[in-house]
């Protein structure tokens, strides 16, 4: 059995606009706390040279993540490196 770690769909904007008000910030700063877990996880697979994998959502254009935007990017935080696999 092979081990990989798969990232999906963590991008600028995967929660932009998917809550109101105060309930939108606490869902960015849950997803920065997910972001830090999973670089902690990243580093720690790519030291075992366990393979990484981000998946990344692909939006229509106008979408917030379409394709080539900034929205659709994968957070800095976790960006692919040499050796990273990315599937859209």
């Amino acid at each position: 059995m092979s081990t990989a770690l798969v990232i999906i769909d963590v991008q600028n904007a995967i929660l932009q606009g998917k809550a109101e008000g105060a309930r939108q910030a606490v869902l960015e700063a849950a997803l920065d706390a997910v972001v830090r877990r999973l670089g902690a996880l990243q580093i720690e697979a790519r030291q075992a040279d366990v393979p990484v994998i981000l998946i990344q959502h692909d939006g229509p254009e106008g979408h917030r993540l379409a394709r080539g935007s900034d929205g659709w990017r994968i957070r800095a935080e976790l960006a692919p490196q040499s050796g990273d696999l990315v599937v859209h």
